[in-house]
């Protein structure tokens, strides 16, 4: 079969880029929790979707768009099935939209949701840039042509790794609450070996992929170097550092309240002792950031992992 070639200048843009990530966040202005959760799985699987389209299928760069769509597919089917099979789901997700109308008209969490909408674009910002390096140097799409190709594919299996990690968590832990109950601390698993699999392997995910960027920034030469790059690059950054500080914040959130929840419980402490907590924010370090959510953190069970 033929396969479709990366133009010179791709057929994608700020605008289509953009739109993608802020069309599936605007569910936000009708239930204030659905921009952070079903807006950053639509709007991290569309983005990637649109790269798909300009990308030659034989090439990693399609890999890391295709993990994108990945990603942004499994997390928004997993929120769909927790909010239609876990009660206490729906009913953190009520408490958060009662306290959003209590602040005001839905045009007020506006400001918010384009902020998420930049965020999620920042994250798919390293796609493109890829795109464009493999325009003016295809040699990126070979591994045989040099170091800086062959650390491209390692860092686009470090995405998908990331993203098994965090999908594994899931499904385990759902798992897990439904067969042994709610209120058990889940030790067994994946979780035997790290604490927080699910916020972890998405840092994971995320991290790889801008450094993907990166390198295919280095790789494309001098033709990548310009004022578009350079500001394509710092929105990647910005995403990245965003997302993991969003991630280490949820990640200290819950040590904490598993910590009250469970201290003096002997399986809980030797688990603990054990099994790797990945990156926190310790709860100082956390307590400002966390500021409202905290409150509905304490209403919900001590392992409430409300997605970032």
């Amino acid at each position: 079969l033929p396969q479709r070639s990366v133009l010179a200048r791709p057929a994608l843009g700020a605008p289509s880029l953009l739109a993608a990530c802020t069309l599936p966040t605007l569910l936000g202005l009708w239930r204030s929790e659905y921009g952070v959760s079903y807006g950053y799985g639509g709007a991290v699987a569309a983005s990637g979707f649109l790269m798909l389209q300009v990308a030659a299928s034989s090439t990693p760069i399609f890999a890391q768009a295709f993990c994108l769509v990945l990603y942004g597919l499994r997390l928004s089917a997993y929120l769909l099935y927790r909010e239609l099979c876990i009660p206490k789901f729906r009913d953190f997700r009520e408490r958060i939209e009662e306290r959003a109308r209590q602040r005001g008209a839905r045009l007020k969490r506006l400001p918010f949701v384009l902020s998420c909408a930049l965020l999620y674009l920042g994250l798919a910002a390293p796609v493109l840039l890829a795109l464009r390096s493999y325009a003016v140097r295809p040699s990126l799409g070979d591994p045989r042509s040099g170091l800086l190709a062959m650390l491209f594919q390692v860092l686009i299996v470090g995405m998908y790794s990331g993203w098994a990690v965090a999908a594994l968590g899931d499904t385990y832990k759902s798992w897990h609450k439904a067969t042994e109950g709610e209120g058990k601390v889940v030790t067994s698993g994946i979780f035997s070996l790290m604490r927080h699999p699910n916020y972890t392997g998405e840092q994971f995910l995320w991290t790889f992929n801008f450094l993907a960027g990166v390198v295919a920034v280095i790789s494309g030469g001098a033709p990548m170097w310009s004022a578009s790059t350079a500001g394509w690059l710092t929105i990647s950054a910005l995403g990245v550092l965003g997302i993991n500080f969003v991630l280490m914040q949820a990640t200290g959130g819950l040590q904490a309240r598993q910590a009250a929840a469970y201290t003096g419980d002997e399986a809980y402490e030797k688990w603990v002792a054990r099994a790797w907590s990945g990156f926190p924010l310790s709860r100082t370090q956390a307590s400002t950031a966390e500021g409202k959510a905290s409150g509905d953190a304490k209403v919900a069970s001590a392992e409430d992992d409300t997605q970032a």
